[in-house]
């Protein structure tokens, strides 16, 4: 099924690749830095280093959300939206 436009209301949707390729390598640089985080702070003592790992993916949450993932084919409005 397809997600409704916000804007037209129109269900004549598609994904875009690029928005999702992008969305993609945004959360693997989010897990990425929660790892470098978990890590670093590890060598010293493992329960932080597990909350450091924690607290990263927690703050990054945003990343990414505002990334446009779909895309409307009606003519009429043809706009991107998450």
């Amino acid at each position: 099924m397809s997600k409704k436009c916000p804007h037209c209301g129109s269900y004549n949707t598609e994904l875009k690749v690029s928005g999702n390729i992008g969305y993609g390598l945004v959360q693997g640089a989010r897990l990425f830095t929660a790892g470098v985080a978990s890590m670093a702070v590890g060598l010293f003592n493992h329960t932080a280093g597990h909350a450091a790992g924690h607290s990263m993916l927690h703050n990054t949450e945003s990343w990414g959300k505002s990334i446009n993932r779909h895309h409307c084919c009606n003519p009429k409005c043809g706009k991107d939206f998450i």
